[in-house]
């Protein structure tokens, strides 16, 4: 395996500029750039359509690849992204965010994740969720060090040039990791056992993988964990401030889980790749829900919290580290790019979970603040360990098999 190759799909996949979205959200009501009503919900929408396209880019993408190949694949995406943030820089109105960050960035950026996605497997057939960790791991880096980037610069020359700079930052970081990716020929012209012309949108779009009933509940775990993350990450630092905490330490707290969370991934890579990603999968989920009902819902101390942002984010990248190669597991590889696109598809769905956090925490009750969304997520945690295990137990009977 060529290391280049393996530092490129890193590179190419940095779809994590979707965190750039929640930065300048910050800024721009701090800034009061925009004057206009439900400022709030319409900057929120922008991240929304982001997600949105870039979930479903994933999915019809994989029709775009099979026509135009991966090398334009990669052209088309780079030049959707690094359009999407110079046509950023120019907007009056929060509208215009949704054609050129939400629509531009996100299928830009889909297209290269589905790129680096297809690309992966072919090079790391042993290793592969160790390769997925590290990825895993890089967007983990890429979420500690963007924010304050983006802050300084933002406070330093303005939103103009923030989005002028990351769009020459990306440009530049996704040539020069585009062009050392490669393909293996001899995978993609066997990968669907027919020719382009010979395939039917059925196949192409893998509407038949549906009779797969561990690929159905694969994809009904996916949005649910990702609903899981998405309340546990956001409502973290709240959850901190709520115990009478200050916002430094809150911080804190999540700067450090962040750290944590790039060894996680990585050490779970490893583990999966020895002792089955099903099983690790299993473990990490189990101890999510734990440390949910048995920490973070009792604790009311800076250790206690730190402690459970410990444990959380260790445990957490499970999903985006073994999901790759299940999916390989239940298909195999030459039906895998169509659950890709598949899982893509379901994961829409995720995109509510702040919203679901949000008016959790609406209702009223005499418990302490966030006990429903903690509690909620702790039961999601519980649901994904159930489906992991019925998953694994479809798939080989034996209890310590190694799936």
């Amino acid at each position: 395996m060529d290391s280049f190759t393996w530092s490129c799909y890193i590179n190419s996949s940095q779809w994590f500029i979707y965190f750039m979205a929640r930065v300048m959200q910050d800024y721009y009501l701090r800034d009061k750039t925009f004057q206009e009503k439900n400022l709030v919900m319409r900057l929120t929408f922008v991240g929304v359509f982001f997600e949105v396209f870039f979930r479903f880019c994933i999915f019809f993408g994989n029709l775009l690849y099979s026509v135009i190949g991966f090398r334009l694949t990669i052209v088309l995406g780079i030049t959707l992204m690094t359009g999407g943030l110079l046509l950023s820089s120019i907007i009056n109105m929060i509208w215009q965010l949704y054609f050129s960050f939400g629509l531009c960035c996100g299928t830009g950026a889909a297209l290269l994740t589905l790129v680096g996605y297809r690309i992966l497997p072919q090079f790391f057939k042993k290793k592969l969720s160790t390769a997925n960790g590290i990825f895993a791991s890089s967007l983990a880096i890429g979420k500690i060090i963007l924010p304050p980037i983006i802050n300084q610069v933002n406070t330093s020359l303005g939103s103009v040039w923030t989005y002028r700079i990351l769009a020459v930052i990306i440009f530049s970081c996704m040539v020069i990791g585009s062009s050392l990716i490669t393909e293996r020929k001899s995978m993609s012209k066997g990968q669907e056992g027919v020719t382009k012309k010979q395939q039917r949108v059925n196949e192409i779009f893998g509407f038949s993988l549906l009779k797969n009933l561990n690929l159905v509940l694969w994809l009904i775990l996916c949005p649910i964990y990702l609903c899981v993350i998405c309340i546990t990450v956001i409502l973290l630092p709240s959850t901190a401030t709520a115990i009478g905490l200050s916002s430094a330490q809150g911080a804190l707290i999540v700067t450090i889980g962040g750290f944590v969370g790039i060894v996680g991934a990585i050490t779970i890579g490893v583990i999966a790749d020895k002792f089955g990603n099903l099983n690790i999968f299993i473990i990490c989920t189990t101890i999510g829900s734990l440390t949910i009902f048995l920490i973070w819902i009792f604790t009311h101390s800076f250790a206690g919290i730190l402690l459970f942002s410990i444990i959380c984010s260790l445990t957490s990248p499970s999903y985006y580290v073994v999901s790759t190669s299940v999916l390989i597991k239940i298909v195999g590889i030459k039906r895998y790019p169509e659950a890709l696109g598949l899982r893509a598809l379901a994961t829409i769905f995720s995109i509510l979970g702040p919203y679901l956090a949000t008016y959790l925490e609406t209702l009223q009750s005499d418990k302490e603040p966030y006990f429903y969304c903690k509690v909620v997520a702790g039961i999601g945690y519980s649901i994904c360990t159930l489906i992991a295990l019925i998953i694994k137990f479809r798939m080989d009977s034996k209890p310590f098999a190694i799936v």
